[in-house]
């Protein structure tokens, strides 16, 4: 029942995306605006052995870097977990940028290496039109932070990957979120 409620959520959002005639740029600005669901379910830890909640991000896991995805590691994940999504977006940007969306990952997961994704998980299209990470890459001189959410869910989700990164990430915090957990870090480039 819980995956043909997502899946419903999930066609529906793609419809309300289509965006019935708006212009392209249009249709651009409301595939990066997210939206804030009611905070349940189980609280979970999330950390990275590369950087502390609210540190610095570093640099090779930038644009000025080899920009690949930072290691991270969760604890405290609900029985009944059927899958994990992760989100990395810009919380500094009036577009709320999403450089990064995995999901999908298997429940027995509870750590990532830099760079990797489990092969079983699926990425889907950030903010910037291209599939996989998108290292943080402020205009120089702006300290932005980037919040990486994890939710545990109670279903798995096939998804059309014509839906934007916005539309996606607000059907997965409507899916059975069992658990969810955050780690924030900063990024700032040189003036």
């Amino acid at each position: 029942m819980a995956r043909r409620l997502a899946i419903a959520l999930l066609v529906t959002a793609a419809a309300c995306s289509s965006g019935g005639g708006r212009s392209t740029a249009a249709k651009k600005r409301a595939s990066t605006t997210t939206t804030t669901p009611a905070d349940t379910g189980v609280r979970m830890a999330v950390t990275s052995p590369a950087f502390k909640d609210g540190g610095a991000i570093p640099v090779q896991f930038t644009c000025d870097g080899t920009g690949q995805s930072p290691p991270l590691a969760w604890t405290g994940a609900p029985a009944g977990t059927a899958s994990f999504a992760l989100r990395m977006q810009d919380a500094d940007t009036p577009q709320k940028f999403i450089h990064w969306i995995v999901y999908d990952i298997p429940p027995t997961t509870t750590s990532l290496a830099a760079g990797r994704v489990p092969p079983d998980a699926k990425q889907t299209a950030n903010s910037f039109g291209k599939q996989g990470y998108a290292s943080p890459c402020p205009p120089a001189g702006q300290r932005h932070r980037y919040v990486l959410t994890l939710l545990a869910l109670s279903t798995q989700l096939s998804a059309s990957e014509t839906v934007s990164p916005a539309d996606l990430w607000a059907t997965l915090e409507r899916s059975a979120v069992a658990g969810k957990g955050e780690l924030t870090g900063t990024y700032q480039r040189a003036s």
